[in-house]
């Protein structure tokens, strides 16, 4: 019942063995899950269009019938999608069914503008930049900044950080300063440090200092992180040039229930205990461990998110046991959150910036899934052959000579970009998976009919159609490119 994750899956395995026997099975296959796809998109959308006609004409949350509501929400659903002739169908019902009749609040709904701006958007979304970018051109400048924006998360996605700098040239728009953080941190991680800082220096760029400065000491070059954590103001800035305490005293200062905060406060423990590890400052280290289970332990918390939040505290205590190569039990704290696949990335990375091979090696091997096990090892060979350890360097390409005969038969090493294509389509179904209409859509239904009003389900059950549909779009996408 999940074709599009079926269908990437099926494609990672066409990309790792193109001439198997069933292949053209296989891509039969691929085909009718798509129609299916399609099928089920058109499927939901009816569903949520027969719930609108059940609703009372009666005035809504905006005063125009709750009847009209919800068509025009169905409408802006199915423009995502670039469905604009279907779009106009609901539209259509929303204005014959509205209460007090106003145009201004279906003109914008109905302007194509409008309408090829929200489509390039899903566009970029789905890895099409250059037909969001073809859009782009034609927009005028009130709808230019949002997809802009859209276009540059996409290429920073996808690392393509030459586009990225064309695109600033080309487009003169301010951005946000959390765009801006991204985006020199984008450079910051590939080595490119004169166009990080570049995007420091412009407006609503002092926070990127931040992540320019941890970008440096990461890399072992602790006199520029302290110069650019001189020129911000982030907590991890003031830990870097000195200043940890006041970064303490800041965040202890929180209140936990923000929402604002979206357990930011509980993640930069982790960060501060991995810079503080990196300055060789133990103690200060161990502090920022033991305050972030005081910071925890406020009241307010709703019971499922003191679950997680005391799963960062856990998180917090593992740069600490990587510093006495103890990856076993820093592997065991990282089972209580939901994103643990990052935090095993980001730990292992620590592991080996930090010279901790063994705690390294331990945290790789806890990788379910063999690709990310494989690349996290050979990241751990290449630590052992620099420091001209034989023995473990020996040790390591046996093991993953195993490996990689265990889950590549057949594997041409010839043909590198056989891994790079398997790799894009096994990236992409976890990343629709993480979409619960995506990879459990009975799921998704029943919490909508459970939880949402009547005025609400159609609208929620369009936005799974709609969600439906870009996975669609992305795999399309996708399948032009990587063909």
């Amino acid at each position: 019942g999940n074709e599009l994750l079926a269908d990437a899956w099926f494609r990672a395995y066409l990309g790792a063995v193109p001439q198997a026997a069933n292949a053209d099975e296989v891509r039969a296959e691929i085909a009718r899950l798509e129609k299916a796809t399609e099928e089920k998109v058109q499927l939901l959308f009816k569903q949520a269009e027969d719930l609108a006609e059940l609703l009372p004409l009666q005035k809504g949350e905006f005063g125009y019938g709750r009847r009209a509501d919800a068509f025009k929400s169905i409408a802006e659903y199915k423009i995502d999608l670039g469905d604009f002739k279907g779009a106009d169908e609901d539209l259509n019902k929303a204005k014959r069914y509205a209460v007090n009749y106003q145009d201004w609040y279906f003109s914008l709904v109905s302007d194509p503008e409008y309408r090829a701006y929200l489509f390039a958007k899903t566009l970029a979304e789905a890895g099409d930049t250059d037909g969001a970018l073809s859009i782009l051109d034609k927009l005028k400048a009130n709808n230019k900044k949002d997809l802009i924006s859209a276009i540059l998360v996409a290429m920073i996605g996808f690392k393509d950080l030459e586009a990225v700098k064309t695109l600033l040239q080309t487009n003169k728009v301010e951005l946000e300063y959390w765009e801006i953080r991204s985006i020199a941190g984008a450079f910051a991680e590939a080595g490119d440090y004169a166009t990080a800082e570049s995007c420091a220096r412009e407006k609503n760029g002092e926070p990127a200092y931040g992540n320019l400065a941890e970008a440096h000491l990461y890399s072992g070059n602790v006199s520029e992180a302290i110069r650019c954590a001189r020129l911000s103001n982030t907590w991890v800035a003031m830990a870097i040039r000195g200043e940890a305490d006041a970064a303490f005293q800041e965040m202890m200062a929180v209140d936990p229930t923000n929402p604002y905060y979206a357990m930011g406060v509980e993640q930069t423990f982790i960060a501060l205990t991995q810079v503080l590890l990196l300055l060789d400052d133990l103690k200060t280290a161990q502090k920022a461990a033991a305050l972030s289970a005081q910071f925890v332990s406020k009241a307010g918390y709703h019971p499922a998110r003191k679950k997680i939040a005391l799963g960062y505290v856990e998180l917090a205590k593992a740069p600490l046991d990587i510093e006495k190569e103890k990856g076993s039990e820093a592997v065991r704290r990282m089972e209580a959150v939901p994103d643990k696949i990052e935090w095993q990335r980001d730990l292992c990375n620590f592991a080996i910036r930090r010279g901790k091979l063994a705690a390294a090696e331990k945290i790789a091997d806890s990788f379910t899934e063999s690709r990310e096990r494989i690349e996290f090892l050979r990241q751990v060979l290449a630590a052992y052959e620099s420091k001209n350890d034989r023995a473990n360097a020996g040790r390591l390409t046996k093991k993953l000579t195993g490996l990689l005969a265990d889950v590549q038969p057949g594997w041409d090493p010839e043909n590198p970009g056989r891994e790079i294509v398997v790799n894009a389509w096994m990236d992409a179904a976890y990343k629709l998976s993480e979409e619960t209409a995506l990879s459990d859509l009975p799921a998704c239904i029943s919490e909508i009919k459970k939880n949402r009003s009547p005025d609400e389900m159609p609208c929620y059950i369009a936005y799974g159609a709609e969600t439906i549909g870009k996975g669609l779009l992305k795999i399309r996408f996708m399948d032009r490119i990587y063909r």
